[in-house]
């Protein structure tokens, strides 16, 4: 009984959390920087947009990915926030090679 209410409750946050994604629409849920003006919005919104950015998506269970070769971005949308930048000027999309040899790198300073 105590086995069935575990998975219960780690499939109910599952779901709450799934729930709470910011939608698939990028260009109107990308986060920006608040001291912009109205112009670089628009233009902001406008490159992020699917046919400007061309997206691939992964969608896991609690958080989505959204990779653009065409602007050398990679996004994650996590529960509670909006899309932002997870990593910048990709050569590949889905290649994480790149940022665990800068977290490597990192690690090397420390």
């Amino acid at each position: 009984m105590k086995t069935l209410t575990t998975i219960i409750v780690i499939f109910g946050l599952a779901f709450f959390l799934r729930v709470n994604l910011p939608p698939d629409e990028i260009a109107s849920n990308i986060e920006l920087k608040e001291d912009i003006g109205l112009f670089e919005e628009y233009a902001a919104k406008m490159v992020a947009s699917q046919t400007v950015a061309n997206w691939e998506r992964m969608d896991l269970i609690v958080v989505k990915l959204a990779c653009s070769e065409r602007l050398k971005t990679t996004l994650i949308a996590i529960p509670f926030q909006k899309w932002s930048v997870l990593e910048r000027d990709i050569e590949k999309c889905w290649d994480f090679s790149n940022m665990i040899e800068k977290l490597d790198a990192e690690k090397k300073n420390e």
